[in-house]
């Protein structure tokens, strides 16, 4: 694990108990700071910065607010060596980042993800402790809603419904009714790619609509939100398939007409009696 050198004059009250010991960690919900090792050693500097921007606005450095924090660690002959760290403007990014970046793979290199720890460097003198001033406190402020374009952006209310993400093109209905099983297969794939975002509760297949629809429904908006991100214009079993957040309202219940229905449970006892057959064999 990698240890970010921190300066003394920024160091926090919360976790003087912890000095004595020459590191300390900030509390998950002020720490914004993500450490990220198993890169691989070919990675550049702007793939890594795309690949964190994935989860969240990177914090601009204060003291070039051109640069932003972010950075990959490099030998002595300019050489990634295959870790990095990042600061994020809101720690709620490092959640995401960790949920969703740990323990994935990059080019064969299995990344790990964690919230960085901090060393004091220099000996430390409360009594010396620089005081900010409320005009700094007040400035930084300024800087990161002007980052996160708050005062312009309107509050934004999730629904519960958009847990649930619609993916369109996933099978034609031939499909049904040429293999009275192909539902089941369906099902169990869905739940694994999907899987990789986060926690599938259910899956709906809806296998008389022919835009080939099927829901699945995430634990939480943010793995919803990350499987659209991902999945939208991936090609599945040769299908082009869309993805987006569904509105709450729309239905995708589509009526089988009464001839098609026939024609379905007549595959299906078919291939029941085929079953048996081959078991009396």
């Amino acid at each position: 694990m990698r240890i970010i050198k921190f300066d003394t004059h920024v160091s926090k009250l919360i976790i003087f108990s912890q000095l004595f010991l020459g590191w300390f960690e900030l509390p998950d919900e002020k720490n914004c700071n993500v450490y990220i090792s198993g890169l691989p050693l070919d990675i550049t500097d702007e793939e890594f910065e795309e690949l964190m921007l994935k989860y969240g606005i990177i914090s601009p450095d204060p003291n070039d607010l051109r640069k932003k924090k972010i950075r990959l660690y490099r030998d002595e002959q300019g050489n990634p060596k295959g870790d990095g760290r990042c600061r994020y403007v809101r720690p709620e990014s490092v959640k995401l980042c960790i949920d969703m970046l740990d323990e994935t793979e990059l080019r064969s290199s299995k990344i790990h993800v964690e919230r960085a720890k901090f060393e004091v460097k220099g000996t430390f003198n409360p009594d010396l402790k620089r005081k900010r001033k409320k005009l700094d406190k007040k400035k930084k402020q300024l800087e990161v809603d002007k980052l996160l374009n708050w005062d312009e952006r309107p509050e934004v209310i999730r629904h519960k419904y958009e847990r649930i993400v619609v993916i369109k093109n996933m099978f034609d209905l031939q499909q049904f009714k040429n293999d009275p099983l192909f539902i089941d297969r369906l099902r169990n794939n869905i739940r694994e790619s999907c899987s990789e975002y986060g926690e599938v509760k259910k899956i709906n297949i809806y296998d008389g609509n022919p835009a080939g629809v099927a829901t699945v429904g995430f634990t939480d908006i943010d793995q919803a939100d990350v499987c659209c991100q991902y999945m939208n214009g991936r090609i599945w079993h040769g299908r082009v398939i869309q993805c987006q957040t569904w509105d709450g309202s729309t239905k995708y219940d589509v009526a089988e007409p009464e001839e098609y229905a026939k024609e379905r449970i007549d595959e299906w006892h078919k291939y029941l009696n085929e079953d048996d057959d081959e078991k009396q064999t």
